[in-house]
C-alpha cells in the first residue's frame, strides 16, 4: 500500500459538499490533500504541488476536465502526475471515453462511491503509478545500454528460396526465445515454431513487405512456448540486399510483457468495476448506443433493467464494508448465470446495478414476455440466502448468513423510438416504483413511457 503520509493528492470538483467530504476521507486516511473547484485552479495546484494524483471532475465552470488533462499531460515537468477523471450521472461517456481513450487520463472513478472503494481505488491507482514509475526508470536505465546491448542482438537472413537462419545472436536469445543462439544459426524454424497462431500471418506479412521494399522492419507479436507461457515481443532492424538475393536484417528484439501487461491493467481498471470485474457505465454507455442501432436494424427489442438492492446497508452497518464488498462479488455472479452470452451486466455504483438484454423478440408482447421470465429469474436468485465468508486475519473466519433481496425497473424499448436518457429515465421511475411497492419486485415501465 502507498504512505499516505509522504503522498499529496489535489482534488478538483465544482460541487463544495463533494469536494469536501473526498477531501475529508482522502485527509483521514493519511494522504495530503489540496483542493480546487475549476479549471484554472486545478492546472495552478498541480503546477505549485506536483501531486502523486490528481482527482478531477470532468465537467467544472470554466472548462473540461479532459481539458485540463490534456494541458497537464503536455507539461514535462508533470510527467509523473497520475490523472483520474471523476464523474457522477451528469457526465456522458463522451467526455470520459476522450480521456480516456486518447491517453489524457490514467483512470476513471464513477460517483456514487463508498469510502472503501474511494481508498482501495486511490491506493490502487497511486501503487500502479509507483509501479509504472519502476518501469520507467528501468527503461530509462536500459536506453542507456541499447546502443550497446538492446535485447537480443541478432542478425536475420531470408533467403530466396523462403529458408532463413540467424547467422548472429547475442546470448539473450536464451531468455527471450528459449533457444541457444547455435540452435537458430541455420535454421531458424526453432523461433519460428513458437510464434502465436494468432500472429503468424501479421509476422510473416511485415517480413516478406520488409524485404520486398528494404523497409525497417518494426513489429510487435506475440511468441507462446509448449509450457502455455505468452510473451510480447518487439523487433526492430533494417535489411540490406545481399549478392545472392538474401535479405539480412540487422537489429535487436526486446520482451515488451512488461508493459503490454501494464497497458492492460489500465485499461482494465479504467472500464471495468475493481470490486465485481463488471463493466463500468463507460462500457454501459457504449454498449447500449451498440444495442440501440443493432436493434433498428434487426427488428429484435432489447431490455434494460435496474437493480437496487433492499437491506444491503445494516449489513455494512453490521458486519462493515468488507461484508458487503463480499455480497456485491456473489450479487454479480449471481446476475452473471442469469443471464446470457449476449447480454450485459454492469456495476452502476453503490449497490446498484444494470442489466442490458439484447435480441428479443420482434414481436413486443413475446419480448416483454421473455425480459419478465429473465427478471423474475434474477430476483429469485437474488433473493435467495447469501452466506459470506469473512476473512479476519486477527480472529478466525466467520460465516454471516444474510437476507437481500432487490428491486427490478425493466424497460423494452427499439431503435431510437425513445431517446437512451429517456429509456433510463423511465427504468429507473419502474425501479423505484418497485422498491414503493414493497420491493423485492419487478416493476416494468408503465405505457406510455416507452411506447
Amino acid at each position: 500500500m502507498a504512505e499516505p503520509a509522504s503522498t499529496t493528492l489535489v482534488v478538483i470538483d465544482d460541487d463544495p459538499d463533494i469536494l469536501r467530504a473526498t477531501a475529508r476521507i482522502l485527509t483521514q486516511a493519511g494522504y495530503q490533500v489540496v483542493t480546487g473547484a475549476s479549471a484554472a485552479e486545478a492546472l495552478a495546484l498541480t503546477r505549485q504541488h506536483q501531486p502523486a494524483l490528481l482527482l478531477l471532475d470532468v465537467m467544472l465552470p470554466d472548462g473540461n476536465g479532459v481539458d485540463v488533462a490534456r494541458q497537464i499531460k503536455s507539461e514535462p515537468t508533470l510527467v509523473g502526475v497520475f490523472v483520474i477523471l471523476l464523474s457522477g450521472l451528469k457526465t456522458t461517456g463522451e467526455d470520459q471515453a476522450a480521456g480516456l481513450t486518447s491517453g489524457l487520463a490514467d483512470g476513471y472513478i464513477a460517483r456514487p462511491i463508498s469510502k472503501t472503494e474511494l481508498l482501495a481505488r486511490v491506493d490502487a491507482m497511486l501503487r500502479l503509478r509507483s509501479a509504472q514509475e519502476a518501469l520507467r526508470e528501468t527503461l530509462a536505465r536500459w536506453e542507456k545500454l541499447a546502443s550497446q546491448v538492446p535485447g537480443v542482438v541478432y542478425q536475420y537472413r531470408l533467403r530466396p528460396d523462403g529458408s532463413s537462419s540467424f547467422p548472429y545472436a547475442s546470448d539473450a536469445m536464451r531468455s527471450i526465445y528459449g533457444v541457444s543462439p547455435e540452435q537458430v544459426r541455420d535454421d531458424a524454424s526453432p523461433v519460428l515454431a513458437i510464434l502465436h497462431p494468432d500472429d503468424v500471418n501479421s509476422v510473416v506479412a511485415s517480413i516478406q513487405a520488409s524485404a520486398r521494399d528494404l523497409t525497417a522492419w518494426r513489429q510487435e507479436y506475440r511468441v507462446k512456448f509448449a509450457n502455455g507461457t505468452v510473451r510480447w515481443l518487439f523487433g526492430d532492424s533494417l535489411p540490406e540486399r545481399e549478392a545472392d538475393g538474401s535479405t539480412l536484417w540487422h537489429g535487436f528484439i526486446t520482451d515488451i510483457t512488461e508493459r503490454k501487461q501494464m497497458q492492460d491493467q489500465v485499461h482494465h481498471m479504467a472500464f471495468y468495476d475493481t470490486l465485481t470485474a463488471l463493466p463500468n457505465r463507460i462500457v454501459l454507455s457504449d454498449r447500449l448506443h451498440q444495442s440501440m442501432a443493432t436493434s433498428k436494424r434487426s427488428g429484435c427489442y432489447q431490455a434494460l433493467m435496474f437493480l437496487d438492492l433492499d437491506n444491503f446497508k445494516p449489513l455494512n452497518d453490521t458486519y462493515g464494508h468488507s461484508a458487503g464488498d463480499l455480497l456485491l462479488i456473489e450479487v454479480a455472479q449471481r446476475l452473471k448465470r442469469c443471464v446470457r452470452e449476449v447480454d450485459t451486466v454492469s456495476r452502476f455504483g453503490g449497490d446498484e446495478f444494470v442489466v442490458l438484454l439484447g435480441n428479443l423478440n420482434g414481436d413486443k408482447t413475446e419480448a416483454t414476455a421473455q425480459a419478465a421470465r429473465i427478471a423474475e429469474k434474477i430476483r429469485s436468485s437474488l433473493a435467495e440466502p447469501y452466506l459470506l465468508t469473512t476473512n479476519d486475519q486477527s480472529q478466525a473466519d466467520a460465516v454471516i448468513e444474510h437476507h437481500c433481496t432487490a428491486s427490478i425497473g425493466v424497460a423494452i424499448f427499439i431503435g431510437q423510438e425513445a431517446s437512451l436518457d429517456d429509456i433510463i429515465k423511465s427504468v429507473d421511475s419502474a425501479m423505484y416504483q418497485a422498491k414503493d411497492a414493497g420491493r423485492n419486485r419487478v416493476q416494468f415501465c408503465a405505457p406510455p413511457a416507452l411506447a
